[in-house]
């Protein structure tokens, strides 16, 4: 999947670019798991989690891997069902 093929409206909200580089924002759940589907073909972990074929929605691959390895780098939790409630 290519940059930007996620839900529209999103993409521009969720924008590095929009963010001030002079002090940390705090992003919205939304565009943390904007980012990490983004991130997850990059860096490797697609095979855990990715955009799903149409890019209107995701797919969680393996189910420990991501609770383990990806949530706690990209959210504020270490639990699968904690991150299930966010969504």
């Amino acid at each position: 999947v290519h940059p930007g093929n996620g839900p529209p409206g999103l993409t521009a909200q969720c924008d590095d670019n929009s963010r001030s580089k002079a002090r940390e924002v705090r992003l919205p759940f939304p565009c943390k798991v904007y980012e990490m589907l983004e991130d997850a073909e990059e860096k490797g972990f697609a095979d855990i989690v990715s955009w799903n074929k149409d890019g209107d929605g995701f797919t969680v691959h393996n189910k420990d891997r991501f609770t383990k390895e990806i949530v706690p780098i990209y959210f504020n939790q270490t639990r699968y069902k904690s991150f299930q409630r966010q969504l």
